[in-house]
């Protein structure tokens, strides 16, 4: 058995939630015929609440951790949610339009290790 496949194993039989999307909020700054997010929903977990969350899911074994919205870049705290995603050694990765950022914004999500 490859370590690959033990690693798996270990996942289903202590049902750990290895992969975990957070939908952070409803919100988007577009609007486009293809998108699955109902913009209309009111959705915004504060910051408290998130970082609960993070605590639960690093407790629970999560390893990869999805952020997403609507548009999660429309959030003033993204950078210090991301981060303390990290701290709790969390592999990142952000699905956004990335249609807000400029370059100070990019250097930034490099150097917290987002995927």
């Amino acid at each position: 058995m490859s370590t690959l496949e033990s690693l798996n194993a270990v996942v289903i039989r202590e049902r750990i939630p290895a992969k975990v999307t957070v939908e952070l909020l409803s919100k988007c700054n577009l609007n486009c015929q293809h998108c699955y997010v109902t913009h209309s929903r009111p959705s915004l977990l504060t910051f408290s609440v998130i970082k609960n969350l993070l605590d639960q899911l690093q407790q629970a074994g999560t390893f990869f951790l999805t952020i997403t919205g609507g548009e999660p870049g429309l959030r003033d705290d993204l950078f210090k949610i991301i981060f303390e995603a990290k701290v709790r050694h969390f592999a990142v990765n952000l699905l956004s339009n990335g249609t807000l950022w400029g370059p100070k914004a990019w250097n930034r999500l490099a150097e917290l290790g987002v995927d």
